[in-house]
């Protein structure tokens, strides 16, 4: 492709479009099975571009003062950093509540475990605490442990008034049913890696799940397109 690119510019450049589309059409229709709508699917670099877009677009427009955002002691480095450099730019005071996942994770049910280890974390906020963001993995880097979203992000929504969530999906297509699962989870946005697993090119998807939230992410950078 760089050497296309390089051979004629001019023509790469006019296809850039008609090439984005049938990636997200074939992402749409080939991994998600037609149950999320090809304009809703953004194709970035790699998933730290995807969440640092949603974080410093959340971020942009927290004006709570004192709002929290949910991450866990497993959440990828990547996104912790992305997290912490939005709250250093934001115009108001926000704090990280880390949700601690003990290795191993001991119990007869571990989806019971952690759904009560993030009861017990959220619960310890003041009453009335505005949670900004919650930071959920769907399959975890290291140590590897499958979460149960669904479960989470309802309780996260309904019981703690979180006002988004993120799913980190880095390294669910490919092992787990994406069709059947995320379009059912309740999150606002969702982001992947396409080329692990799934040994596409290196590239990784940002699908906002919730289409009114959409519209307030940007990108974080400045092109002649955007």
């Amino acid at each position: 492709m760089r050497a296309e690119w390089l051979s004629n510019p001019d023509d790469f450049w006019h296809s850039l479009s008609n090439r984005f589309q049938k990636t997200q059409e074939s992402i749409a229709d080939g991994l998600f099975q037609g149950q999320v709508r090809a304009q809703d699917v953004a194709v970035v670099d790699n998933l730290t571009v995807a969440v640092s877009v949603i974080i410093h677009s959340i971020v942009a427009n927290i004006n709570t003062p004192d709002s929290v955002i949910v991450m866990s002691t497993l959440t990828y480095n990547a996104v912790k950093n992305a997290i912490n450099y939005g709250i250093s730019q934001a115009k108001t005071s926000i704090t990280v509540l880390t949700v601690d996942i003990p290795f191993p994770l001991v119990a007869s049910d571990p989806n019971d475990a952690l759904l009560a280890l993030y009861r017990d974390a959220l619960s310890s906020l003041a009453p009335g605490t505005h949670i900004a963001l919650a930071c959920l993995d769907h399959l975890s880097s290291l140590p590897c442990l499958r979460f149960p979203v669904r479960a989470l992000v309802t309780m996260l929504k309904e019981e703690f008034g979180t006002r988004e969530v993120l799913v980190d999906g880095a390294h669910g297509p490919g092992q787990l049913d994406v069709a059947e699962e995320v379009p059912h989870m309740g999150a606002d946005y969702y982001v992947a890696n396409l080329h692990k697993v799934l040994s596409a090119q290196l590239m990784s998807l940002l699908l906002p799940c919730l289409p009114p939230y959409a519209p307030s992410s940007y990108t974080i950078l400045s092109t002649w397109m955007y």
